[in-house]
């Protein structure tokens, strides 16, 4: 079977119908909205990487980089990651990161990456994090809480070159991931 993985840094109609479903059914609530998604990639916030099997879109990732408080380096954010959920469990997604730090790795745009992962109890919550430890994610102490999310989130990173460690300060990050939402939510338009 033939993998391959496109890169998308601007928005594309056909593309989104084919990845849409898979975000729909991997984010049912709190996800943004898709004139947000567009915009982000509109406004450069963000690329897409969508993961695609014998041709067809199975999976995507939707990232940006957050520069670090203080210093003169940012980490990759992965924002949206998913897989199909019938063709979950197959190292996709790992596939995926794997895929962005190659990017990374050439581009020298990021010295690491940074996700922010359901802190809570659910079985949904033990998996997703489990998934990212197995691929060196390492969590943060800090749980952090939104006011417009019921659940609480947890910053995880890891690095691009364990001689390059990234920053593990938890409150630290959030502020670097609040600031990533809030761009993304930023209207770039007056009109609209």
């Amino acid at each position: 079977m033939e993998w391959q993985i496109d890169d998308y840094q601007q928005w594309d109609e056909a593309v989104w119908a084919e990845i849409r479903p898979i975000y729909e059914e991997a984010f049912p609530h709190g996800a943004k909205p898709e004139r947000v998604l567009r915009a982000m990639l509109e406004r450069r916030l963000a690329s897409l990487a969508v993961g695609r099997l014998e041709g067809e879109a199975i999976g995507f990732a939707l990232s940006g980089t957050v520069p670090l408080a203080e210093e003169a380096s940012s980490l990759r954010l992965i924002d949206y990651l998913a897989v199909r959920s019938d063709l979950r469990s197959r190292g996709i997604g790992a596939r995926l990161v794997e895929e962005l730090e190659r990017r990374d790795r050439r581009s020298g745009e990021a010295i690491g990456f940074l996700i922010e992962a359901e802190a809570g109890e659910t079985p949904e919550d033990h998996s997703r994090n489990r998934f990212w430890e197995r691929l060196s994610f390492v969590p943060t102490e800090y749980v952090h809480t939104y006011i417009w999310v019921p659940e609480p989130y947890r910053a995880y990173v890891r690095p691009l070159d364990p001689a390059q460690p990234v920053p593990r300060d938890g409150r630290a990050l959030f502020q670097c991931i609040e600031t990533f939402h809030k761009a993304a939510f930023m209207r770039y338009d007056k009109r609209e």
